[in-house]
């Protein structure tokens, strides 16, 4: 079997076109497009329908590249296993960061890494939480970072992880907020009723991001159709505009700012959410990889990412 040909043809699933694929292979649309025509009578069926903009898959492509992901996560798990035992230290994990504190964290825990397996490829993949759960699932990723909620952390999740932190969760204002500075008395993250706040206007993360849906479910369990002015993905954009506005937010520590002015409340009832590190319940851990877990542990606990 060409595992090769694998490879380039779950390019052209991912890629929905050829030329694409092409180019991100370093090979001839051409050659490429010979390679897939080749393959397709090979079969006796075709793998991809062909559209004006780009392809998409058949019923029998979704079964050949789904199966050929599989095919190529047990090849490159083989070879890690056998390089883990041979000691030959060199190999290769993948893994996906979303916007925030994993790029900075997978950033120090590479280089540190680097020193200890200098033969080995990180490949890493800048995904959204959703997207990375995704991948973890079906083996396209050896590893990524993911938020989890307390009720994710209270079920049988189907993957395996381990915690970098958990992180309550906290009403965010600006001191000169004027709700917001009748309750805060200069103690330290007071503890806050957040009905207090149902009238008020929020910024939060667009829709589809997990922050935003565990922000939503709080409201919606305490009966609150919040206000929402304004939406943006970056957390950091909306720390920006809380603090030179009227606007609340709603964050998890690990995203706190020591912007003076910005004040904090800790939410009474206590909801928390998890900064972890995941990967598939199927896939071996090698060597290098908990080295890896280690080192994002003990960068996350020695610089605690409050920006």
């Amino acid at each position: 079997m060409d595992l090769r040909l694998l490879e380039n043809i779950v390019t052209i699933a991912e890629e929905h076109s050829i030329s694409r694929a092409a180019g991100r292979l370093f090979i001839s649309q051409p050659a490429l497009s010979q390679q897939l025509s080749k393959l397709e009578a090979q079969l006796g069926t075709p793998l991809f329908f062909r559209g004006k903009q780009d392809i998409s898959l058949t019923q029998a492509g979704e079964i050949y590249v789904k199966n050929a992901i599989k095919i190529l996560a047990i090849r490159n798990e083989t070879y890690n296993q056998i390089y883990d035992i041979a000691s030959n230290r060199k190999g290769t994990f993948s893994i996906g960061v979303s916007p925030g504190r994993s790029p900075m964290i997978a950033s120090m825990a590479y280089s540190k890494l680097l020193k200890e397996f200098p033969d080995f490829n990180v490949r890493v993949f800048g995904l959204d939480n959703a997207k990375t759960e995704e991948m973890i699932l079906h083996r396209k990723l050896d590893l990524g970072f993911l938020l989890l909620t307390d009720e994710e952390v209270s079920s049988n999740l189907p993957f395996s992880y381990i915690s970098l932190g958990r992180e309550d969760m906290y009403l965010v204002t600006s001191r000169n907020h004027p709700l917001a500075s009748r309750y805060y008395q200069g103690s330290e993250c007071p503890l806050i009723d957040l009905k207090l706040f149902q009238h008020e206007s929020f910024a939060l993360p667009t829709k589809g991001a997990k922050i935003r849906r565990f922000v939503d479910d709080l409201f919606a369990s305490q009966g609150i159709s919040p206000t929402i002015r304004y939406e943006v993905f970056n957390v950091q954009a909306i720390r920006t505009v809380v603090s030179r506005s009227n606007l609340c937010t709603i964050i998890p520590s690990g995203f706190l700012s020591k912007d003076n002015n910005l004040i904090h409340f800790r939410l009474k009832p206590n909801r928390f959410m998890d900064f972890a590190i995941a990967w598939n319940s199927n896939h071996h851990m090698i060597t290098a990889e908990q080295y890896f877990i280690e080192l994002c542990q003990n960068i996350h606990h020695e610089n605690q990412f409050i920006e």
